[in-house]
């Protein structure tokens, strides 16, 4: 059977009474509780280990609690934790003061228990969904980052496949280009291939062997003399 996980809040006051009070109204709806006499032991409990939040008193000694609230607020790992002050009697001055520093809320003495679940069960509730948000987000945003990976890899392989496919198509049109050109200097079992000087003379520039057999000369003969066999071979006349 798979465990409940309960909420965690963390209640900070310099008051014993407040402290017990507070526990008392939260364990009995089945929130686990931490508790911190002053500020610099709240700092070091939310160091071990982040709550699901804090209620925090406004005037303790040494350090009030909109210090601490402040402190949590500069680091990236305690800064989103809901804080709700507490305060005996709060001044309009107090309330600014508390939304200021990053309270998301406040519960003035004496404490009300369906006032302070309701604002409890808010809170972690707003705090709770936020972070699946977040996961959400993260997850998708990874999710995107992924596939886009695998697109961009996808178009790099077609654009190689693309130029190996041009490549090879150039090569069979080169090979196509010279068995025509072969096809059409062969005569007679003979090929060859035949230029234009710029004094519009023609040189052969290959013959193949059967030249001899055909026309009675070797290659190198109607290479030097083009005449021996030019108006005899049927595409050069």
């Amino acid at each position: 059977m798979k465990m409940e996980v309960k909420n965690i809040v963390l209640i900070v006051d310099d008051n014993i009474e407040n402290l017990n009070i507070l526990s008392q109204i939260l364990e009995d709806h089945g929130y686990e509780v931490r508790i911190a006499t002053n500020g610099k032991d709240a700092l070091k409990s939310v160091d071990i280990s982040n709550p699901d939040l804090i209620l925090l008193d406004i005037n303790m000694p040494e350090m009030s609690g909109y210090e601490v609230c402040a402190t949590l607020k500069l680091k990236a790992g305690t800064k989103d934790i809901p804080i709700i002050f507490l305060s005996a009697l709060i001044e309009v001055t107090d309330m600014v003061k508390a939304f200021e520093t990053g309270g998301l809320d406040y519960i003035t003495k004496p404490y009300v228990p369906e006032i302070v679940l309701a604002r409890v069960k808010t809170h972690v509730e707003l705090y709770k969904m936020k972070q699946n948000l977040e996961k959400l987000v993260d997850e998708r945003t990874s999710e995107l980052r992924r596939v886009n990976e695998e697109l961009i890899s996808a178009s790099e392989n077609l654009k190689e496949n693309y130029l190996e496919l041009e490549e090879a198509k150039e090569k069979i049109e080169d090979k196509e280009l010279r068995i025509r050109s072969i096809s059409d200097n062969l005569v007679n079992g003979m090929i060859y291939q035949l230029i234009m000087l710029d004094d519009k003379t023609k040189k052969f520039t290959y013959l193949s062997d059967t030249v001899k057999k055909f026309y009675g000369c070797t290659p190198e003969e109607a290479k030097a003399d083009a005449n021996l066999i030019y108006s005899r071979v049927p595409k050069c006349a």
